[in-house]
Parts: structure tokens; C-alpha cells; sequence
């Protein structure tokens, strides 16, 4: 067997790894009230890896859908959807100003080559797609005064078509929730 071929089922064992290891020294459970009152739907901006728009509704106080729609840059520039099951298991910490939580979550996501990539006179396009499945966590503050969430998310995500790879995504990103 190649190193090429064990180097991302490795990496993704240290992602699980540290995943299951933050679950284990959370501080507090959060409690149902924690997020009672909050708005449930939230629309905003999201930067870096990827970058583009994004999207949350919440189904209670702890599970939510999240999705965002937005450009890949890593290796080749992609439009890409994803869509992602969070769970916010644990208050981090809170006070009279936010409530800072964390996430983990399960997902997916498909992309096509951006068509203005690259310089492709008389040539035709190719959609080059990709298809992730995606292991995101991630850190919102939640404002108390305002209508809004911070965050900043890691996304690591395995590439299963076409070559199989690991994606290092990582952002930041706000929302406004109404």
C-alpha cells in the first residue's frame, strides 16, 4: 500500500480522534433554556475555506441544519453546496453579553469546477465534479443584544470522487437570525 493512499485515512483518524477527545472534556451540558428565546433561523456570510453564503435553521435548542452555498479555493476553484447536520452539545462558557457554544456535525457536499477558473478560450467547459463527505465543528458566539452568531468552523471533510482526498476546510462566518 502507497503513502499516498494511507496519509488520508490517517489524517482522518486524528480528526476523529480530537473530535471524540473535545467531547470528552466539554465543560457543561447545555441545558434546553440555554438557547430558549432564540431565533431559529439565521441567514449570513461565511470566508475562507469556503467562501460564500450560508445558512442555519435550528430544530430545537440543540440540533441544527446548516448549509452553505459558496467557492471552494483549495486545489481547483469550485462552486460547491453543503449541507450539514450540527449538534451543540456544550456551553463553553456564557455571560450577560454571549453564550459561547460549540458544534459537531455530519455532512456532505458537491461541487462543480467554477467556470471562470481558468482561461479556456475555444475550449468547452468541463464541470469536474466533487463530492465530500464532511465531519464540521465549530465555535458560534451568540450575542445576547443582537440577533447575530459568530463563528468559526473546521470542516474537514474526505473528497470520494474523484480521487479520493482529504479537504482542509476552515472558515469564519455571521449570521443574522430572524
Amino acid at each position: 500500500m502507497s503513502t499516498r493512499a494511507t496519509l488520508p485515512a490517517l489524517l482522518l483518524g486524528v480528526i476523529l480522534a480530537a473530535g471524540a477527545g473535545a467531547l470528552l472534556l466539554a465543560p457543561k451540558p447545555a441545558e434546553a433554556d440555554d438557547l430558549e428565546g432564540e431565533t431559529m433561523f439565521g441567514l449570513g456570510l461565511i470566508a475562507g475555506e469556503p467562501t460564500g453564503g450560508t445558512l442555519k435553521l435550528f430544530f430545537g435548542p440543540r440540533l441544527a441544519l446548516q448549509t452553505h452555498l459558496a467557492i471552494t479555493w483549495w486545489q481547483i476553484h469550485r462552486t460547491a453546496v453543503f449541507l450539514d447536520f450540527v449538534w451543540h452539545p456544550h456551553v463553553i462558557t456564557e455571560n450577560r453579553h454571549f453564550l459561547l457554544l460549540w458544534y459537531w456535525g455530519v455532512g456532505a457536499g458537491f461541487g462543480i469546477r467554477s467556470p471562470w477558473y481558468e482561461d479556456r478560450r475555444g475550449q468547452d467547459w468541463e464541470a469536474d465534479p466533487a463530492v465530500w463527505i464532511r465531519a464540521p465543528f465549530g465555535f458560534p458566539f451568540i450575542f445576547d443584544k443582537v440577533p447575530v452568531e459568530a463563528f468559526v468552523e473546521f470542516g474537514p471533510s474526505l473528497r470520494v470522487y474523484p480521487p479520493v482526498g482529504i479537504g482542509p476546510f476552515a472558515a469564519i462566518g455571521a449570521r443574522w437570525y430572524f
